[in-house]
Protein backbone atom coordinates (compact mmCIF):
# COMPACT_ATOMS: atom_id res chain seq x y z
CA UNK A 1 0.00 0.00 0.00
CA UNK A 2 2.93 2.37 0.91
CA UNK A 3 4.82 1.63 -2.25
CA UNK A 4 1.46 2.31 -4.36
CA UNK A 5 1.11 5.59 -2.72
CA UNK A 6 4.61 6.45 -3.47
CA UNK A 7 4.28 5.85 -6.79
CA UNK A 8 0.88 7.89 -7.17
CA UNK A 9 2.30 10.59 -5.72
CA UNK A 10 5.58 10.54 -7.92
CA UNK A 11 3.11 10.40 -11.11
CA UNK A 12 1.22 13.33 -9.40
CA UNK A 13 4.49 15.31 -9.35
CA UNK A 14 5.30 14.18 -13.14
CA UNK A 15 2.09 15.03 -14.22
CA UNK A 16 1.99 18.25 -12.69
CA UNK A 17 5.67 19.10 -14.16
CA UNK A 18 4.69 18.41 -17.07
CA UNK A 19 1.58 20.57 -17.07
CA UNK A 20 3.59 23.21 -16.09
CA UNK A 21 5.87 22.64 -18.82
CA UNK A 22 3.48 22.61 -21.75
CA UNK A 23 1.71 25.71 -20.47
CA UNK A 24 5.25 27.48 -20.31
CA UNK A 25 5.59 26.12 -24.13
CA UNK A 26 2.61 27.49 -24.85
CA UNK A 27 3.05 31.11 -23.00
CA UNK A 28 5.99 31.74 -25.23
CA UNK A 29 4.69 30.46 -28.08
CA UNK A 30 1.56 32.97 -27.42
CA UNK A 31 3.78 35.68 -26.91
CA UNK A 32 5.56 35.28 -30.08
CA UNK A 33 2.71 35.04 -32.37
CA UNK A 34 1.55 38.55 -30.17
CA UNK A 35 4.62 39.65 -31.30
CA UNK A 36 4.14 38.80 -34.88
CA UNK A 37 1.17 39.56 -35.33
CA UNK A 38 2.08 43.18 -33.93
CA UNK A 39 4.92 43.31 -36.44
CA UNK A 40 2.97 42.53 -39.15
CA UNK A 41 -0.90 43.80 -38.71
CA UNK A 42 -0.01 47.11 -39.63
CA UNK A 43 1.33 45.83 -42.82
CA UNK A 44 -1.89 43.72 -43.59
CA UNK A 45 -3.73 46.57 -43.06
CA UNK A 46 -1.89 48.95 -45.76
CA UNK A 47 -1.65 46.02 -48.11
CA UNK A 48 1.98 45.83 -47.67
CA UNK A 49 1.95 42.66 -46.15
CA UNK A 50 0.08 39.05 -47.75
CA UNK A 51 1.76 35.94 -47.35
CA UNK A 52 2.35 33.47 -44.39
CA UNK A 53 4.98 33.11 -41.42
CA UNK A 54 6.98 29.77 -40.60
CA UNK A 55 9.12 29.64 -37.69
CA UNK A 56 10.65 26.37 -36.18
CA UNK A 57 13.33 25.55 -33.62
CA UNK A 58 15.22 22.11 -33.66
CA UNK A 59 11.94 20.13 -34.14
CA UNK A 60 9.52 22.58 -32.54
CA UNK A 61 7.62 24.68 -34.77
CA UNK A 62 6.77 27.79 -32.87
CA UNK A 63 4.74 29.76 -35.59
CA UNK A 64 3.01 28.55 -38.40
CA UNK A 65 0.62 31.11 -39.80
CA UNK A 66 -0.67 33.00 -43.00
CA UNK A 67 -1.93 36.57 -43.00
CA UNK A 68 -3.95 38.83 -45.39
CA UNK A 69 -5.53 37.13 -48.58
CA UNK A 70 -4.45 34.34 -51.25
CA UNK A 71 -7.09 35.74 -53.20
CA UNK A 72 -8.08 39.24 -53.03
CA UNK A 73 -10.93 39.12 -55.46
CA UNK A 74 -12.16 35.90 -53.60
CA UNK A 75 -11.75 37.33 -50.32
CA UNK A 76 -9.91 34.42 -49.63
CA UNK A 77 -7.60 34.52 -46.56
CA UNK A 78 -4.07 33.07 -46.59
CA UNK A 79 -3.36 30.28 -44.14
CA UNK A 80 -0.06 28.75 -42.50
CA UNK A 81 -0.65 26.00 -45.70
CA UNK A 82 -0.55 28.03 -48.49
CA UNK A 83 1.67 27.64 -51.18
CA UNK A 84 4.35 30.66 -52.66
CA UNK A 85 5.98 30.77 -55.63
CA UNK A 86 9.64 31.30 -53.70
CA UNK A 87 11.27 33.34 -56.32
CA UNK A 88 14.91 33.06 -56.18
CA UNK A 89 14.66 31.13 -53.31
CA UNK A 90 15.41 28.49 -56.08
CA UNK A 91 18.27 29.03 -56.83
CA UNK A 92 20.24 27.35 -53.68
CA UNK A 93 17.71 23.87 -54.57
CA UNK A 94 19.79 24.32 -58.64
CA UNK A 95 23.23 25.36 -56.72
CA UNK A 96 22.73 21.83 -54.54
CA UNK A 97 21.77 20.04 -57.50
CA UNK A 98 25.24 21.00 -58.85
CA UNK A 99 27.17 20.21 -55.84
CA UNK A 100 25.20 16.88 -55.66
CA UNK A 101 26.38 16.02 -59.10
CA UNK A 102 30.42 17.05 -58.18
CA UNK A 103 30.22 14.78 -55.19
CA UNK A 104 29.47 12.11 -57.70
CA UNK A 105 32.23 12.61 -59.65
CA UNK A 106 30.22 14.31 -62.83
CA UNK A 107 31.28 17.19 -63.06
CA UNK A 108 33.87 19.59 -61.91
CA UNK A 109 33.54 22.89 -60.27
CA UNK A 110 36.67 24.40 -61.49
CA UNK A 111 36.96 23.01 -65.56
CA UNK A 112 36.20 24.67 -68.23
CA UNK A 113 32.56 24.45 -69.01
CA UNK A 114 33.56 23.52 -72.55
CA UNK A 115 33.65 19.58 -70.97
CA UNK A 116 30.23 19.87 -70.63
CA UNK A 117 28.85 21.78 -73.28
CA UNK A 118 31.46 21.76 -75.83
CA UNK A 119 29.52 24.49 -78.03
CA UNK A 120 28.74 26.84 -75.61
CA UNK A 121 30.45 30.39 -76.26
CA UNK A 122 33.34 31.34 -73.84
CA UNK A 123 33.27 27.81 -72.59
CA UNK A 124 36.65 27.21 -72.39
CA UNK A 125 36.78 30.24 -69.91
CA UNK A 126 33.76 29.98 -67.73
CA UNK A 127 33.48 27.42 -65.19
CA UNK A 128 30.84 26.51 -62.49
CA UNK A 129 32.33 27.93 -59.95
CA UNK A 130 32.07 31.36 -62.19
CA UNK A 131 28.38 30.47 -62.65
CA UNK A 132 27.20 29.52 -59.23
CA UNK A 133 28.67 32.67 -58.06
CA UNK A 134 27.44 35.56 -60.44
CA UNK A 135 31.00 35.98 -61.56
CA UNK A 136 30.72 34.81 -64.92
CA UNK A 137 29.84 37.97 -66.77
CA UNK A 138 27.06 36.40 -69.09
CA UNK A 139 24.47 39.37 -69.13
CA UNK A 140 21.21 39.00 -67.11
CA UNK A 141 18.39 37.16 -69.16
CA UNK A 142 15.88 39.56 -66.91
CA UNK A 143 17.40 42.71 -68.52
CA UNK A 144 17.23 41.77 -72.35
CA UNK A 145 14.71 43.66 -74.85
CA UNK A 146 13.58 39.54 -75.65
CA UNK A 147 12.77 38.63 -72.13
CA UNK A 148 9.51 40.23 -72.16
CA UNK A 149 7.78 38.30 -74.77
CA UNK A 150 9.68 35.11 -73.81
CA UNK A 151 8.33 35.25 -70.16
CA UNK A 152 4.65 34.81 -71.53
CA UNK A 153 5.43 31.29 -73.37
CA UNK A 154 6.90 28.22 -72.40
CA UNK A 155 10.94 27.15 -72.26
CA UNK A 156 12.65 25.06 -71.59
CA UNK A 157 16.94 25.60 -70.10
CA UNK A 158 18.04 25.17 -73.51
CA UNK A 159 15.85 27.59 -75.23
CA UNK A 160 16.75 29.77 -72.17
CA UNK A 161 20.27 29.82 -72.90
CA UNK A 162 19.65 30.60 -76.57
CA UNK A 163 18.41 33.72 -75.60
CA UNK A 164 21.81 35.05 -74.18
CA UNK A 165 24.64 32.51 -75.36
CA UNK A 166 25.65 34.53 -77.95
CA UNK A 167 25.77 38.01 -75.83
CA UNK A 168 29.14 39.25 -75.48
CA UNK A 169 30.50 38.36 -71.56
CA UNK A 170 30.37 41.77 -69.73
CA UNK A 171 33.84 41.26 -67.78
CA UNK A 172 36.78 38.72 -67.97
CA UNK A 173 35.29 35.60 -65.82
CA UNK A 174 36.22 35.76 -62.02
CA UNK A 175 37.00 39.60 -62.52
CA UNK A 176 33.80 40.45 -60.67
CA UNK A 177 30.55 39.86 -58.92
CA UNK A 178 27.43 40.90 -61.01
CA UNK A 179 24.13 39.21 -60.41
CA UNK A 180 22.80 37.88 -63.29
CA UNK A 181 19.80 35.02 -63.39
CA UNK A 182 21.63 33.43 -66.75
CA UNK A 183 23.86 32.17 -64.41
CA UNK A 184 21.09 29.60 -62.69
CA UNK A 185 18.84 28.88 -65.99
CA UNK A 186 22.38 27.78 -68.40
CA UNK A 187 23.31 25.40 -64.55
CA UNK A 188 19.59 24.01 -65.02
CA UNK A 189 20.78 23.13 -68.81
CA UNK A 190 23.63 22.02 -67.07
CA UNK A 191 22.17 19.17 -64.59
CA UNK A 192 19.67 18.19 -67.58
CA UNK A 193 22.54 17.32 -69.68
CA UNK A 194 24.47 15.85 -67.15
CA UNK A 195 21.99 13.37 -65.68
CA UNK A 196 19.66 13.10 -68.79
CA UNK A 197 16.71 14.19 -66.39
CA UNK A 198 14.55 17.42 -66.94
CA UNK A 199 15.43 19.89 -64.23
CA UNK A 200 12.31 19.32 -62.47
CA UNK A 201 12.55 15.77 -62.28
CA UNK A 202 15.92 15.38 -61.01
CA UNK A 203 15.30 17.65 -58.04
CA UNK A 204 12.11 15.66 -57.16
CA UNK A 205 13.89 12.60 -57.38
CA UNK A 206 17.24 13.47 -55.55
CA UNK A 207 15.56 16.27 -52.77
CA UNK A 208 11.91 16.51 -53.00
CA UNK A 209 10.62 13.11 -52.72
CA UNK A 210 12.95 11.49 -49.80
CA UNK A 211 12.74 14.55 -47.58
CA UNK A 212 8.87 14.34 -47.98
CA UNK A 213 8.42 17.88 -49.73
CA UNK A 214 5.09 17.28 -50.94
CA UNK A 215 3.93 20.77 -51.43
CA UNK A 216 6.92 21.93 -53.42
CA UNK A 217 8.11 21.43 -57.35
CA UNK A 218 9.26 22.80 -60.25
CA UNK A 219 6.83 24.67 -62.29
CA UNK A 220 7.18 23.35 -65.75
CA UNK A 221 3.75 24.08 -67.06
CA UNK A 222 1.25 27.04 -66.59
CA UNK A 223 -2.11 24.79 -67.23
CA UNK A 224 -1.15 23.04 -64.32
CA UNK A 225 -3.38 23.08 -60.93
CA UNK A 226 -1.25 23.55 -58.23
CA UNK A 227 -3.49 23.25 -54.88
CA UNK A 228 -3.46 25.64 -52.25
CA UNK A 229 -1.35 28.14 -54.66
CA UNK A 230 -1.79 31.58 -54.28
CA UNK A 231 -2.34 34.68 -56.42
CA UNK A 232 0.37 37.11 -56.46
CA UNK A 233 0.05 40.80 -56.22
CA UNK A 234 1.87 44.09 -56.66
CA UNK A 235 1.59 47.44 -54.53
CA UNK A 236 -0.10 50.27 -56.79
CA UNK A 237 -0.07 53.69 -55.35
CA UNK A 238 -0.01 54.48 -52.04
CA UNK A 239 -2.34 52.13 -50.66
CA UNK A 240 -3.91 49.96 -53.50
CA UNK A 241 -2.42 46.55 -54.71
CA UNK A 242 -3.17 45.08 -58.44
CA UNK A 243 -2.80 41.63 -60.19
CA UNK A 244 1.27 41.30 -60.61
CA UNK A 245 2.08 40.72 -64.39
CA UNK A 246 1.63 37.17 -65.69
CA UNK A 247 4.62 34.97 -66.45
CA UNK A 248 5.00 31.27 -67.61
CA UNK A 249 7.25 30.35 -64.90
CA UNK A 250 8.95 27.97 -67.43
CA UNK A 251 10.94 31.02 -68.20
CA UNK A 252 12.58 30.96 -64.89
CA UNK A 253 13.92 27.18 -64.95
CA UNK A 254 17.13 27.40 -62.66
CA UNK A 255 16.61 30.58 -61.13
CA UNK A 256 13.27 31.18 -59.82
CA UNK A 257 10.78 28.40 -60.97
CA UNK A 258 9.66 26.51 -57.79
CA UNK A 259 6.96 27.02 -55.45
CA UNK A 260 6.60 25.60 -51.54
CA UNK A 261 5.33 25.89 -48.37
CA UNK A 262 7.17 27.13 -45.37
CA UNK A 263 7.02 23.43 -43.59
CA UNK A 264 8.31 22.38 -46.61
CA UNK A 265 11.64 24.79 -46.23
CA UNK A 266 11.81 23.69 -42.82
CA UNK A 267 11.93 20.26 -43.68
CA UNK A 268 15.04 21.09 -46.51
CA UNK A 269 16.98 23.22 -44.04
CA UNK A 270 16.55 20.62 -41.43
CA UNK A 271 18.29 18.22 -43.91
CA UNK A 272 20.64 20.18 -45.30
CA UNK A 273 22.16 21.33 -42.47
CA UNK A 274 21.23 18.14 -40.86
CA UNK A 275 23.73 16.32 -43.20
CA UNK A 276 21.34 14.25 -45.14
CA UNK A 277 21.50 15.99 -48.11
CA UNK A 278 25.59 16.24 -49.33
CA UNK A 279 28.31 14.32 -47.79
CA UNK A 280 29.97 16.22 -45.09
CA UNK A 281 32.90 17.45 -46.98
CA UNK A 282 30.48 18.50 -49.62
CA UNK A 283 28.78 20.30 -47.09
CA UNK A 284 31.35 21.95 -45.66
CA UNK A 285 31.93 23.25 -49.53
CA UNK A 286 28.76 24.36 -50.04
CA UNK A 287 29.20 26.34 -46.48
CA UNK A 288 32.67 27.94 -46.71
CA UNK A 289 32.79 31.56 -47.80
CA UNK A 290 33.73 32.48 -51.89
CA UNK A 291 33.06 35.50 -52.01
CA UNK A 292 32.72 38.67 -48.92
CA UNK A 293 31.28 41.31 -48.22
CA UNK A 294 28.59 40.81 -51.12
CA UNK A 295 25.73 42.52 -51.16
CA UNK A 296 23.67 45.97 -49.53
CA UNK A 297 23.42 47.43 -46.61
CA UNK A 298 21.99 45.24 -43.55
CA UNK A 299 22.10 42.32 -45.87
CA UNK A 300 26.12 42.84 -46.84
CA UNK A 301 27.81 39.56 -46.19
CA UNK A 302 29.50 36.82 -47.77
CA UNK A 303 27.98 34.57 -50.64
CA UNK A 304 29.18 30.53 -51.08
CA UNK A 305 28.09 28.46 -53.58
CA UNK A 306 24.94 27.18 -51.96
CA UNK A 307 24.04 30.21 -49.67
CA UNK A 308 24.30 34.20 -48.51
CA UNK A 309 26.28 34.01 -44.79
CA UNK A 310 25.77 37.26 -42.48
CA UNK A 311 26.11 38.04 -38.99
CA UNK A 312 22.92 38.55 -37.18
CA UNK A 313 22.31 39.34 -33.72
CA UNK A 314 25.69 38.32 -33.35
CA UNK A 315 24.84 34.76 -34.58
CA UNK A 316 25.92 33.58 -37.98
CA UNK A 317 22.68 33.74 -40.29
CA UNK A 318 22.35 31.99 -43.34
CA UNK A 319 19.88 33.15 -45.95
CA UNK A 320 18.57 33.61 -49.14
CA UNK A 321 16.32 35.97 -50.87
CA UNK A 322 13.73 35.53 -53.62
CA UNK A 323 11.43 38.13 -55.62
CA UNK A 324 9.66 37.73 -58.55
CA UNK A 325 6.19 39.64 -60.02
CA UNK A 326 3.27 39.00 -57.10
CA UNK A 327 5.87 37.28 -54.63
CA UNK A 328 8.61 37.25 -52.22
CA UNK A 329 10.38 34.90 -50.06
CA UNK A 330 12.81 34.93 -47.60
CA UNK A 331 14.75 32.20 -45.66
CA UNK A 332 16.77 31.99 -42.54
CA UNK A 333 18.54 29.66 -40.94
CA UNK A 334 21.03 30.12 -37.52
CA UNK A 335 22.59 27.17 -36.80
CA UNK A 336 23.97 27.70 -33.57
CA UNK A 337 20.27 28.01 -32.59
CA UNK A 338 18.86 25.27 -35.54
CA UNK A 339 16.06 28.03 -36.09
CA UNK A 340 14.24 28.20 -39.70
CA UNK A 341 12.80 31.46 -40.11
CA UNK A 342 10.58 31.12 -43.59
CA UNK A 343 8.65 34.29 -44.70
CA UNK A 344 6.52 34.22 -47.63
CA UNK A 345 4.62 36.72 -49.61
CA UNK A 346 2.33 37.37 -52.47
CA UNK A 347 2.55 40.89 -52.20
CA UNK A 348 5.77 41.66 -54.10
CA UNK A 349 7.30 43.44 -51.49
CA UNK A 350 10.77 42.37 -49.83
CA UNK A 351 9.18 43.30 -46.58
CA UNK A 352 10.10 39.29 -45.86
CA UNK A 353 13.91 39.82 -45.05
CA UNK A 354 13.69 42.88 -42.50
CA UNK A 355 10.18 40.93 -41.27
CA UNK A 356 12.53 37.59 -40.81
CA UNK A 357 14.83 39.27 -39.10
CA UNK A 358 12.95 40.96 -36.60
CA UNK A 359 10.91 37.43 -35.40
CA UNK A 360 14.51 35.85 -35.05
CA UNK A 361 15.08 39.01 -32.80
CA UNK A 362 12.16 37.92 -31.22
CA UNK A 363 12.96 34.39 -30.85
CA UNK A 364 15.76 35.32 -29.12
CA UNK A 365 14.45 37.98 -26.78
CA UNK A 366 16.34 40.53 -28.52
CA UNK A 367 15.13 44.09 -29.46
CA UNK A 368 13.72 44.37 -32.62
CA UNK A 369 12.46 47.20 -35.04
CA UNK A 370 9.05 47.36 -36.22
CA UNK A 371 8.12 49.10 -39.07
CA UNK A 372 6.24 52.56 -38.45
CA UNK A 373 5.22 54.17 -41.84
CA UNK A 374 2.85 57.12 -42.34
CA UNK A 375 1.21 58.04 -45.47
CA UNK A 376 0.09 61.41 -44.16
CA UNK A 377 1.13 64.34 -46.11
CA UNK A 378 4.54 66.32 -46.14
CA UNK A 379 4.73 69.82 -45.03
CA UNK A 380 4.98 71.72 -48.75
CA UNK A 381 8.02 73.29 -47.45
CA UNK A 382 9.30 69.57 -46.98
CA UNK A 383 8.25 68.28 -50.10
CA UNK A 384 9.82 70.93 -52.15
CA UNK A 385 12.88 70.41 -50.09
CA UNK A 386 13.56 67.27 -51.47
CA UNK A 387 12.67 66.85 -54.88
CA UNK A 388 14.73 67.01 -57.94
CA UNK A 389 16.77 64.75 -59.98
CA UNK A 390 19.42 62.31 -58.44
CA UNK A 391 22.01 60.57 -60.21
CA UNK A 392 24.25 57.34 -58.92
CA UNK A 393 27.59 57.22 -59.74
CA UNK A 394 29.26 54.08 -61.72
CA UNK A 395 29.91 51.76 -59.23
CA UNK A 396 26.47 52.08 -57.92
CA UNK A 397 24.10 48.57 -58.41
CA UNK A 398 22.86 50.18 -61.51
CA UNK A 399 25.22 52.10 -62.60
CA UNK A 400 24.82 55.81 -63.39
CA UNK A 401 20.97 55.27 -62.64
CA UNK A 402 18.87 58.47 -62.22
CA UNK A 403 15.84 58.70 -60.35
CA UNK A 404 13.06 61.68 -60.22
CA UNK A 405 11.24 62.24 -56.53
CA UNK A 406 8.51 64.54 -57.91
CA UNK A 407 5.56 65.31 -55.41
CA UNK A 408 1.91 64.91 -55.95
CA UNK A 409 -0.57 66.61 -53.31
CA UNK A 410 1.22 66.39 -50.09
CA UNK A 411 3.38 62.83 -51.32
CA UNK A 412 6.79 61.73 -52.56
CA UNK A 413 6.91 59.35 -55.59
CA UNK A 414 10.09 57.82 -56.56
CA UNK A 415 10.19 57.35 -60.80
CA UNK A 416 13.61 55.70 -62.05
CA UNK A 417 14.87 55.67 -65.60
CA UNK A 418 15.89 52.08 -65.13
CA UNK A 419 13.73 48.91 -67.08
CA UNK A 420 13.60 47.14 -64.26
CA UNK A 421 12.81 49.06 -61.66
CA UNK A 422 9.28 50.46 -61.48
CA UNK A 423 8.16 53.89 -60.24
CA UNK A 424 6.58 53.50 -56.53
CA UNK A 425 5.11 55.55 -53.52
CA UNK A 426 7.11 56.71 -51.20
CA UNK A 427 6.06 56.35 -47.67
CA UNK A 428 7.71 58.28 -44.89
CA UNK A 429 9.30 56.90 -41.49
CA UNK A 430 10.78 60.01 -40.29
CA UNK A 431 11.64 63.35 -41.01
CA UNK A 432 14.45 62.42 -44.29
CA UNK A 433 14.11 58.91 -44.54
CA UNK A 434 10.93 56.78 -46.40
CA UNK A 435 10.28 53.44 -47.84
CA UNK A 436 10.04 52.70 -51.41
CA UNK A 437 6.57 51.05 -50.97
CA UNK A 438 7.10 48.76 -54.39
CA UNK A 439 10.43 47.26 -52.58
CA UNK A 440 10.48 47.96 -49.56
CA UNK A 441 14.02 49.68 -49.50
CA UNK A 442 15.06 51.89 -47.09
CA UNK A 443 15.60 55.39 -48.60
CA UNK A 444 16.95 58.23 -46.58
CA UNK A 445 17.50 62.29 -47.96
CA UNK A 446 20.85 64.10 -47.15
CA UNK A 447 20.28 67.93 -46.57
CA UNK A 448 21.40 70.43 -43.82
CA UNK A 449 18.52 71.64 -41.83
CA UNK A 450 15.94 74.32 -43.61
CA UNK A 451 18.17 73.28 -46.88
CA UNK A 452 17.53 71.95 -50.11
CA UNK A 453 18.64 67.77 -50.14
CA UNK A 454 21.88 67.33 -51.71
CA UNK A 455 21.74 63.53 -52.32
CA UNK A 456 19.81 60.62 -51.21
CA UNK A 457 20.99 56.93 -50.56
CA UNK A 458 19.29 53.98 -51.95
CA UNK A 459 20.78 50.01 -52.47
CA UNK A 460 23.58 51.17 -50.18
CA UNK A 461 24.63 53.81 -52.33
CA UNK A 462 24.93 57.51 -52.86
CA UNK A 463 22.69 59.19 -55.45
CA UNK A 464 23.73 63.43 -55.90
CA UNK A 465 20.88 65.56 -56.94
CA UNK A 466 21.61 66.81 -60.16
CA UNK A 467 21.23 70.99 -59.67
Amino acid sequence: MKNTRAIVAVLCVVFVAQGIAQTAEERTARTLEDRVDGFLNPLVQTNNFYGAVFIARGNRVLLKKGYGLASVEHGVPNTADSVFHIASVSKPFTATAVLLLAQRGLVDLKAPLSKILPDYPNGARLTLHHLLLHTSGIPDINVQPVYAELSLQHQSPASLVAAFKDLPLAFEPGARFSYSNSNYNLLALIIERVTGKSYGQFLRDEFFVPLGMNHTAHRDSAAAIIPHLVDGYAPRGRVALERAPWIDWSAKTGNGSLYSTGEDIWKWTRAFFGGRVLAPETLKLALAPQLTNIGIDSARGDLGYVWSIARHLDRQKIWFLGRSPGYSAAISYYPADDLTIAVFSNTYSIVTMPAADAFAAMVFGLPYDAPHVSDAPLSRQLADRLVGTYQFGPNAPVPNMKVKVVARDGHLDLEPDFARMAPSALLSTGDLSFIVRSYWLELRFEAEPNANATALRLFGARAERIP
